[in-house]
């Protein structure tokens, strides 16, 4: 068993050395009030997929500030696939609403309609590129 454990710790140092530290995606959704998602954003996310929870806020239409998060984020060749809890700034999906496996098309030319608290908007995911692998973690080779 133990020999095992060390082959295994072996392969894992052999495969960070060829290519170098993981980073993880970041990846940006802009929300518009037109179903075309054309023009000027009403605001932009960006997360880092590598944290367990983003926390996001804006300020609404009657100026009063929002909060939510945003977390476990998959990454798929068509989608972005992650749970959503507005209201709630921690992940947390006890007595609040939430959207588990809420997605995204990948293709940026692709708007979706999204609800939010003051009715409907839309989205779109922005210059998303598929790292290659559901975890979301991009493998920058070393020079």
């Amino acid at each position: 068993m133990q020999n095992k454990l060390i082959i295994s710790g072996l392969i894992a140092l052999a495969l960070q050395n060829a290519w170098g530290a993981d980073t993880y995606l970041k990846v940006k959704i802009a929300f518009y009030k037109n179903s075309h998602c054309a023009g000027k954003p009403l605001s932009t996310f960006e997360y880092n997929t590598a944290k367990s929870c983003n926390n996001y806020s804006y300020v609404d239409s009657k100026g009063v500030t929002t909060k939510g998060s945003v977390g476990h984020f998959r990454c798929y060749p068509d989608k972005l696939v992650y749970d959503k809890y507005p209201l709630n700034w921690n992940c947390h999906k006890h007595g609040v609403i939430y959207n588990l496996n809420y997605s995204v098309p990948g293709d940026s030319t692709k708007c979706q309609r999204a609800v939010s608290h003051e009715g409907y908007v839309y989205e779109r995911l922005l210059n998303y590129k598929y790292p290659g692998n559901i975890y979301c973690i991009v493998h920058d080779k070393k020079k």
